[in-house]
């Protein structure tokens, strides 16, 4: 073969070469980018991105309104009685909590178990009439000589009710008198004056306080737990009472209520609990 052929061989052989890489290259990129558009359709990416100029959108923020907590927006009446029993379940103390949200007011009223008052034609105590007559009999009790029945109750031994205020981080009172008392059953010393107490202490003072400031205490008591820090916590809080006490007052009856009470605890206008004796007091003497 002579050299003219010989290099228009190679010429055509260098030429169908350089057509085939040419060809395979365009196909790698073709299959590239329909791979890339595979791609970013499973990702349900915008197309349109990459061809369209596009503004970045400016986040805004709309403010709520704060929300306003106020008892002006309540109406009704709660009641609510609680029993303080000992281990043996012999009535202690029985107080009641009345919140009037239609007249504006919340007021507390508290008997020792062992007080005698007239129940039908004869004296007896309160322990008596419980043990007795059960929860319908101190609702008969406090409608005959009080004026108001509860619809709701709880029940608590000493111990129970200590865990149960256990629950709060320190409840405020005001002692009235330094106390030095001692007795079997406990040992109790405490100085005059406005005071954060453990359960247990202040379950002790009720015990031995005089009468006229047991209500007071009581009121002293709820204004301390009736807040904020402790409604946001009601879930919680709730299942200690009722793991605590025996009670009427179910998870749907708290659940019902829970707006209530965070309206009330969260209000800058809400209204302080009031001994009951000393409103009687006030209302006979005006």
């Amino acid at each position: 073969m002579d050299n003219k052929n010989i290099f228009s061989h190679e010429n055509k052989t260098n030429n169908k070469l350089k057509s085939f890489i040419i060809a395979f290259g365009i196909f790698i990129v073709v299959l590239s980018v329909f791979s890339a558009v595979l791609f970013m359709y499973s990702l349900d990416f915008d197309i349109n991105n990459l061809v369209e100029t596009t503004t970045e959108d400016v986040e805004t923020t709309i403010e709520e309104p704060e929300q306003v907590y106020s008892v002006e927006t309540l109406s009704g009446k709660s009641n609510i009685m609680f029993l303080i029993t000992d281990e043996q379940g012999k009535v202690q103390s029985v107080f009641c909590t009345l919140m009037d949200f239609d007249n504006k007011s919340f007021k507390v009223k508290q008997v020792d178990g062992d007080a005698q008052f007239l129940f039908g034609e004869n004296f007896m105590s309160i322990n008596s009439i419980y043990s007795e007559n059960g929860f319908d009999g101190l609702n008969k009790y406090f409608r005959d000589n009080w004026g108001f029945t509860t619809d709701k109750y709880a029940i608590f031994t000493n111990s129970s009710f200590r865990k149960f205020l256990s629950a709060f981080n320190g409840i405020s009172i005001t002692v009235t008198e330094d106390i030095d008392y001692k007795s079997s059953a406990f040992n109790l010393e405490l100085e005059k004056g406005y005071q954060s107490l453990s359960g247990e202490k202040i379950l002790n003072y009720l015990m031995i306080c005089k009468d006229e400031n047991k209500e007071r205490v009581l009121c002293e008591i709820i204004s301390s737990v009736l807040l904020p820090e402790y409604v946001d916590n009601s879930d919680r809080l709730f299942k200690r009472f009722a793991n605590e006490s025996k009670t009427n007052i179910s998870v749907i009856d708290f659940s019902d209520s829970f707006n209530t009470l965070k309206t009330y605890c969260y209000s800058d206008d809400k209204f302080t609990p009031v001994p009951f004796y000393k409103e009687v007091v006030n209302e006979e003497n005006s």
